[in-house]
């Protein structure tokens, strides 16, 4: 007997949804871009973009921000010109639609099924697209042949999809429905099919798989943001007293207070005071990026009497935390197509490795630049499925967001579109329009930036220290003669003993500063050469202790002697650990790690991975950039670990991979519970 729900009924009827669906992007913009040109597109936006921040957080209803968006738009046009725009736009915008999903529509129809479009968008421009399936969506009412600007029916959106369903097709027990979609809009639709499909960034997947990874990603990340905020909460009690209280040099007092390894604190200083902090050269949008939460914080500083720095910082921290494992999630269920629950293994893995938790709560740029990378790993492993390259958007919007946070990332995303689509990158037109020219202007920038916002205050600054130093030579002068006098009337006396003993103070002063001198440049090795970059390199500190202690030592576990100890300040280069057993965790990870790397070796989206570690890995050791405090760079490139573990669980027996999932599940527990504690140690005590 044949059991097949579809069987026993009568016919089969297919749902699909439109915009996102059908499509890969939002055919409402593309219509009034088409219809309006692209300034008015987008002065229109500019002019309701409060009302679209408050629908994205469901604050004002979606159908009435779209209905005022249209009416602004179309109120008054005739009708039958609004209807040849439709026919014009779906002749000129063949090419928004999803190939795959194409396929499967023309599938079901070859199959007798049938198929049905169900969509917010207004039908007068769904309709050409599709001439012979029927489509039912949002209609634009019409009055004395013109448009009015309202919608003659419901915002066809959410349950409002399934009453037009049951209106056209109300016998809903005689027919199998099958329904497709991509957002938060079909959910009750797909909910009520009897087979349903989510289509996430042009792959369709099965919709109770889905939904399960949703609720699980969703219970992830409250995890997540409850774990990070305990840990903000931490670092702004610490900090509270000191750095609430308004002043009116705010650089000073961070900087002298705020010590945490090898952070700078430079963010809490714009925040509070806007200035191009950072280094233009190595960060030359990242100031202009925090302009809106210094604007946030100077309201909350009227309303408040209080610098709210800290508070401001923090929850941009919390926010980009919480994305990077959002994104590094995804990207292992999606992209290396790792199973659930070592995903979510993992995911805790990466999170308790101890400069990742700690690059989330610093006010640094690390954590930003983390979240970006992995972002731009994402896409490209989707890409890379997909069988295609990044297309030109993607590639300009990643690399002016990962440079404009740290320049030498956004190598790391052409790095992304070679590996995405190599003999495509060396088109001379793409090459020139999508790396020299945007890597070009990025540098004109930066020079730009240097000239206008820090050359002049350099400038102020160079001359006050030179006043300094004249002064301080000049009163050591005076010293050196008052005290050749001093020495020369001691002599004419006979007092021989007041003399040794003022010229041995003098010797063990020297001594001492010498001794200084040394003890600073064991935290720092000689560098290649003393230019503006080179300076910075390092070519004679140890690279097996950097690597060991630092580079995959403190980076996944803190040392507990000079915790969290800055090197330019007393923290030796190299600390060593108290127990072996810390030196056998950082062993076990990187042969999980050697594994991954041999399972996955002929994965070119590993490979992809790989580059950006080994780009790091020769500006870090080989060159020396840092090499001192390595591990505050973690961000940059520790996701590698995971990530090449993610590769091992997956080609793994099952029987293995049981075993593997435990011990990294042991693994994470024990990171979990040290770094934790010891970070609180450091914050709270």
């Amino acid at each position: 007997m044949n059991t097949d729900p579809a069987m026993q009924k009568s016919r089969t009827v297919v749902a699909f949804d439109f915009d996102g669906t059908l499509t890969t992007r939002d055919t409402l913009v593309e219509f009034i871009r088409f219809a309006k040109g692209n300034w008015r597109c987008l002065l229109g936006f500019l002019l309701f973009s409060p009302l679209m921040i408050l629908m994205k957080l469901r604050l004002y209803p979606n159908y009435k921000s779209k209905q005022r968006l249209f009416s602004w738009f179309f109120r008054g046009m005739p009708v039958e010109e609004f209807e040849q725009l439709g026919v014009a736009f779906a002749a000129a915008n063949r090419h928004l639609l999803r190939p795959a999903v194409l396929e499967q529509m023309e599938a079901y129809r070859q199959s007798g099924a049938e198929v049905m479009v169900i969509s917010a968008s207004i039908e007068t421009w769904i309709k050409p697209f599709f001439p012979s399936v029927t489509v039912a969506g949002t209609q634009a009412e019409v009055r004395d042949g013109l448009l009015t600007g309202r919608f003659s029916t419901a915002n066809c959106y959410g349950s409002e999809k399934i009453r037009r369903l049951q209106s056209v097709r109300p016998d809903r027990n005689d027919y199998h429905l099958v329904a497709f979609g991509d957002s938060g809009g079909d959910r009750r639709l797909l909910d009520s099919a009897d087979e349903a499909f989510f289509i996430s960034r042009g792959e369709i997947l099965p919709w109770q798989e889905e939904k399960k990874n949703k609720i699980t990603e969703r219970r992830l990340m409250l995890f997540v943001i409850l774990f990070l905020a305990a840990l903000q909460a931490m670092l702004i009690t610490k900090y509270y007293d000191l750095f609430t209280a308004p002043t009116r040099f705010y650089w000073p007092l961070f900087i002298r207070n705020f010590h945490v390894s090898g952070f700078d604190p430079i963010t809490y200083s714009v925040v509070s005071d806007w200035s191009a902090g950072y280094n233009v050269y190595r960060h030359p949008l990242l100031a202009f990026f925090m302009y809106p939460a210094y604007l946030l914080n100077q309201v909350l500083m009227a309303v408040t009497g209080r610098n709210c720095a800290i508070f401001v910082v923090g929850t941009m921290q919390l926010f980009w935390g919480t994305v990077a494992m959002l994104y590094f999630y995804r990207l292992l269920r999606r992209v290396v197509g790792l199973a659930q629950r070592a995903s979510v293994v993992l995911t805790l893995l990466f999170l308790s490795l101890g400069y990742v938790m700690l690059s989330c709560i610093m006010p640094d740029h690390f954590v930003i630049s983390m979240a970006l990378l992995l972002i731009t790993l994402y896409i490209t492993g989707l890409r890379m499925r997909q069988g295609r390259g990044l297309s030109a958007c993607e590639t300009l919007l990643c690399f002016v967001a990962t440079a404009g946070v740290s320049l030498n990332n956004g190598l790391k995303v052409f790095m992304a579109d070679f590996m995405a689509a190599p003999k495509r990158f060396f088109n001379p037109v793409r090459l020139f329009l999508l790396v020299l020219l945007p890597a070009l202007l990025m540098w004109g920038f930066c020079r730009m930036e240097y000239r206008v916002f820090v050359w002049p205050t350099e400038t102020a600054r160079h001359k006050v220290n030179a006043q300094r130093k004249a002064a301080e030579k000049k009163k050591a002068t005076a010293r050196l003669l008052a005290e050749q006098r001093e020495d020369s009337v001691l002599k004419a006396q006979g007092d021989t003993l007041t003399l040794l003993a003022r010229q041995e103070s003098r010797k063990a002063e020297q001594h001492k500063r010498e001794e200084a001198k040394k003890r600073a440049a064991a935290r720092q090795g000689a560098p290649i050469a003393k230019g503006e970059f080179l300076r910075w390199t390092d070519i004679t500190s140890s690279r097996w202790d950097a690597v060991v202690e630092n580079l995959f030592g403190e980076s996944i576990q803190f040392h507990q002697d000079y915790l969290l100890g800055d090197v330019l300040r007393s923290r030796p280069m190299v600390v060593r650990y108290r127990g072996w057993w810390q030196y056998g965790i950082e062993a076990v990870i990187l042969l999980l790690v050697l594994g991954g790397l041999w399972m996955g070796r002929r994965s070119r989206f590993l490979w992809l991975v790989m580059c950006f570690f080994a780009m790091d890995a020769v500006l870090h050791i080989g060159l020396g950039f840092g090499i001192n405090e390595v591990y505050i760079m973690s961000a940059h490139w520790i996701y590698v670990l995971p990530i090449a573990i993610a590769f091992l669980l997956r080609d793994l027996s099952h029987r293995w991979q049981q075993r593997t999932t435990i011990l990294c599940m042991l693994l994470t527990a024990y990171l979990m519970i040290y770094n934790v504690a010891l970070l609180a140690q450091f914050l709270l005590w």
